[in-house]
């Protein structure tokens, strides 16, 4: 995770992720699924 808001976040995706997934065809306000130990580590961040 690099930067968070009250409705948004960013996040670093490694070389490697790029090139596996379909994250390279994503864009800014594109839907997408996050699993729970992500959205927990974000959560915990937010909420200090």
């Amino acid at each position: 995770m690099r930067e968070f808001g009250n409705t948004n976040f960013q996040v670093s995706i490694i070389p490697h992720t790029m090139q596996e997934t379909n994250l390279k065809d994503k864009k800014s306000g594109d839907i997408v699924n996050l699993e729970c130990d992500i959205v927990r580590k974000i959560y915990r961040e937010i909420c200090k």
